[in-house]
């Protein structure tokens, strides 16, 4: 009787063990790709940045100073980017469509080689 009760004790003693090492396992597994996502976000973070520096201060350069700029962005299940820049100044607002369009091509030369997706201009 001994016998069994003592190999009981030591095959559950066994799994609990497997089980917290699995636990652990897992754990490990998802702080490592929440580490991971997080250093990939700061790093598009910082990319993302740097373009609407870069823009600011084209805009300056072309005459348009003061411009309002905001940047969106939809990251969708693929981890795809696409991002939304919204300009407001009275003066790129008032210009004709073509005006507008060779400014979208002036701004889309300056996009950084590392920013990734696709980007749509809006001119308030």
């Amino acid at each position: 009787m001994r016998e069994g009760a003592r190999r009981v004790i030591i095959t559950v003693s066994a799994l609990v063990l497997i089980g917290i090492t699995v636990f652990c396992i897992s754990g490990t597994v998802h702080s490592s790709e929440k580490v991971e996502r997080r250093e990939r976000e700061n790093y598009y973070r910082e990319i993302e940045a740097e373009y609407v520096k870069e823009v600011r201060f084209f805009l300056n350069e072309e005459g348009y100073s003061n411009s309002g700029i905001t940047m969106t962005k939809v990251i969708d299940e693929e981890e795809n980017r696409s991002y939304t820049m919204t300009i407001h100044h009275h003066g790129i607002g008032n210009l004709q469509q073509e005006e507008q369009e060779q400014l979208q091509e002036e701004l889309l030369q300056i996009r950084r080689e590392k920013m990734e997706g696709v980007i749509t201009y809006i001119f308030l």
